[in-house]
């Protein structure tokens, strides 16, 4: 699907120690799964990130956040919120907090990548 924006986007589908990642980039018109990031703590995974930005500037971060099924936040949704807090704290780029629970992703080689390039793809169709 070729989507008509003018941003730069980088989406996240965080983990305690693998993180997905997709990019957008209107020049292509459709999200790009990313290596995913290996990392032992959030700080590690940051200054990862911190580095595709440098390759990669983006006007915004989408980060997925599993709800529960019922739409409330378990554990992993406030681990995520402290994730996203610490983002925050770092970047001076808008931060989305973007519903995973329905973006679904075909299996592939890097399922997280997959995961932050469905996330992404279902974010774009919403906007648009």
């Amino acid at each position: 699907m070729h989507i008509q924006r003018k941003e730069r986007i980088l989406a996240l589908d965080p983990g305690s120690r693998q993180t997905g990642v997709a990019f957008f980039d209107p020049k292509v018109g459709f999200a790009i799964p990313l290596d995913t990031l290996q990392h032992s703590s959030s700080e590690e995974c940051i200054r990862f990130i911190l580095q595709i930005l440098q390759e990669r500037p983006v006007e915004r971060l989408l980060v997925g956040m599993p709800y529960l099924p019922d739409g409330s936040k378990g554990e992993q949704a406030r681990k995520t919120e402290q994730f996203i807090q610490m983002l925050q704290n770092t970047l001076s780029i808008p931060i989305e907090a973007f519903d995973e629970r329905y973006s679904s992703f075909s299996t592939q080689s890097d399922p997280h990548a997959g995961a932050a390039c469905a996330l992404l793809s279902c974010w774009l169709e919403k906007e648009y």
